[in-house]
């Protein structure tokens, strides 16, 4: 049906205020991935209609599909209106109930294969949390808008949900960084298993160079985290940081001593930053006192450089 819907999204959307209520959700699913996914120009007036068809239905079965449509078309002009129906279904929608990430499928087998950030993407909540990041993204002033919902957003129970939101708290670094990294530490008020996710990984590369010494503390918490995971993420950044910001070399001195995870992020960082020329004479050294790690693996990856 989508497919349909996608080359005459229009009429689609004319169609579908014709439906009853109890008209079977394929139906309306199929018309707002359509909408989504259409490449033809439409009216952002039009896709909230059909937003707010499905919104109204009872139980409100369609948030997931309709964050997605928010996400697919963050670029229209979307009014106050349209944008809360996204923080509806971002606070109040019931799914995720569980962390279906370390639930078993199978005997042998979690669902999304433990990926805490697919099980995110693919819940109600996680989904209109991601679609307030493409929003975000597209007009960072949206920001203040979505500012009351975001700080209970990092609250979320849901770990996979709060993997969502690191995102949006990257697309907030682009209207006020102090903000988003107050409401990073927040977020990150959790287990240590979501600072391994990459949207976390990716709010801490663009953070840390304005505000290294309000993060310092979730850095060194990585670090010296069981999950190795964790540890190679932390380490990295700490490399990464310190390269620019002398307040940093400490940390990265301490981490040239520590573990494999440690010592291999040390690799993969400074090789990446070597044929730079502004960074080189520090990478060489630091390559040095990596070679002098007794593990013949991690010499070998070293070599590489």
């Amino acid at each position: 049906m989508e497919n349909k819907v996608r080359k005459n999204p229009v009429r689609f959307a004319q169609l579908i205020q014709q439906f009853y209520n109890n008209t079977h959700i394929y139906y309306f699913n199929g018309v707002l991935r359509g909408i989504a996914e259409t490449e033809l120009q439409i009216d952002g007036s039009i896709a909230f209609d059909v937003c707010q068809k499905c919104h109204q239905l009872p139980e409100k079965p369609c948030g997931r599909e309709i964050s997605w449509l928010f996400q697919k078309l963050a670029y229209l002009p979307w009014q106050e209106e349209a944008l809360d129906m996204v923080i509806y279904y971002a606070l109040k929608d019931t799914n995720p109930q569980q962390e279906l990430w370390r639930t078993k499928a199978r005997a042998d087998q979690v669902y999304y294969d433990g990926d805490i950030l697919q099980a995110g993407i693919n819940s109600v909540r996680g989904s209109a949390v991601s679609a307030i990041a493409k929003l975000i993204f597209k007009d960072k002033n949206r920001t203040a808008y979505f500012q009351e919902a975001l700080e209970k957003i990092v609250s979320d129970y849901s770990i996979a949900v709060r993997s969502c939101a690191a995102e949006a708290l990257t697309a907030v670094l682009n209207y006020d960084r102090d903000l988003a990294v107050r409401l990073f530490i927040k977020l990150c008020d959790t287990e240590d298993i979501l600072l391994k996710t990459s949207t976390v990984d990716h709010f801490l590369y663009y953070a840390l160079p304005t505000h290294f010494q309000d993060l310092k503390a979730i850095i060194i918490r990585m670090i010296n985290s069981e999950i190795p995971e964790v540890q190679e993420i932390g380490a990295k950044q700490t490399f990464v940081i310190s390269i620019n910001i002398e307040e940093a070399k400490p940390l990265a001195e301490q981490c040239l001593s520590g573990t494999d995870n440690h010592c291999k992020a040390a690799a993969k960082v400074y090789a990446a930053n070597l044929a730079k020329a502004d960074y080189r004479a520090f990478c060489e050294q630091s390559i040095i006192k990596l070679l002098g790690y007794k593990d013949c693996c991690l010499q070998a990856d070293i070599s590489k450089c």
